[in-house]
């Protein structure tokens, strides 16, 4: 949905109890997942694992949803909480491009080498 439609569509976007018709905005296809193995090792694979909706494909931005915009900052430090500080180094859950945090050593710390 455009974001200057947002405002005059006949309910709030935003509401979380509503579905915007697919006749209205139809679906629009971002990727494909592929799962195609089983894992090997419960705790390093499912235990550690840690999904965010913050961490967005570039070019597409987050909409201005309150409970979305609420998430992106409580999905992230939830897992630095659970797994620690440098849960993004973890193999489940590193980047196949390289990335730049400003964290440094401390608890889970793991390098690639």
């Amino acid at each position: 949905m455009p974001f200057e439609d947002a405002e005059s569509y006949r309910f709030n976007p935003f509401d979380l109890t509503k579905v915007w018709p697919h006749r209205d905005y139809p679906l629009i296809d971002v990727g494909r997942m592929t799962l195609d193995r089983n894992f090997t090792d419960y705790h390093s694979e499912i235990e550690q694992a840690a999904f965010e909706v913050s961490n967005l494909v570039p070019g597409i931005g987050p909409s201005p949803d309150r409970m979305l915009l609420g998430r992106m900052f409580a999905y992230p430090d939830a897992h630095r909480a659970r797994i620690g500080t440098n849960y993004n180094l973890l193999p489940v859950n590193a980047p196949r491009s390289p990335i730049h945090s400003y964290s440094k050593d401390g608890a889970m710390r793991y390098r690639n080498t």
